[in-house]
């Protein structure tokens, strides 16, 4: 009995290491989605940003990311976007 268990121990591992790469896979595109989108609406309603600026929305991870989102509309700055 002990040695049919242990059988399916590597796959059950298996499966629940697939599982966690797909949360983390997801939560790591829901987070770079955000980067590009919010690159592209600071670009779009103020010009060119800063590398400094760049480097920010890079770095951001997904609740930063999601505050800026929502500042972006009443914003008249980067600066206003990303003040804390």
């Amino acid at each position: 009995m002990l040695a049919e268990r242990v059988k399916t121990w590597p796959k059950k591992w298996m499966a629940e290491g697939y599982k966690s790469g797909l949360q983390e896979e997801g939560q790591e595109g829901r987070q770079e989605g955000l980067r590009e989108s919010l690159g592209l609406l600071l670009e779009r309603k103020f010009g060119r940003l800063s590398a400094a600026e760049r480097r920010m929305v890079s770095e951001a991870r997904q609740e930063q990311l999601t505050r800026w989102m929502e500042r972006i509309f009443e914003a008249s700055s980067p600066a206003e976007v990303f003040q804390s």
